[in-house]
């Protein structure tokens, strides 16, 4: 089943599909063995709303330990330009996910100080996996806000 996950502040609504949701609970990091892993979030823009139907997932050249992963790989902008250019310059590149260690995740200073410098000036949907929850978050272009489930 798709998710609906909404910020309250804007009302902004997020639609999820549901094969990546499910991919992205195939990285949990549920032995203590496992790096942390990530991607980009393909979707389209829907006025004030956003539609999540791909992602990316780890590819060669990305960089992942325990605790960090570094998308390097130019595996996700090539799949950003491929969903652009086969969907009529609909489908882009909406957003960030990536694993945390740890049950209930929230953002570290790392991922803010990156998100801060790396996301550009446009809305922008972000997922944290942990091993039994997901944190959601959303950048406005400048701040970014927490954002949940609909309860709907």
């Amino acid at each position: 089943m798709s998710e609906i996950v909404v910020e309250p502040s804007s009302g902004t609504c997020v639609l999820i599909q549901c094969d990546v949701i499910n991919t992205i609970e195939n990285y949990r990091q549920v032995e203590n063995s496992q790096a942390e892993s990530g991607g980009i979030l393909i979707g389209e823009y829907r006025g004030e709303h956003l539609n999540i139907v791909g992602l990316t997932t780890p590819s060669v050249g990305d960089l992942q330990s325990r605790f960090r992963f570094f998308r390097r790989s130019k595996t996700h902008q090539s799949e950003a330009l491929k969903a652009w250019n086969s969907s009529d310059k609909k489908k882009t590149f909406i957003g960030d996910w990536h694993t945390h260690a740890e049950d209930h995740p929230s953002p570290s200073s790392i991922d803010t100080t990156d998100w801060l410098k790396k996301l550009p000036k446009r809305k922008m949907f972000l997922i944290i996996q942990g091993r039994k929850s997901r944190w959601y978050g959303i950048w406005d272009g400048a701040n970014l806000l927490r954002a949940d489930l609909s309860s709907e």
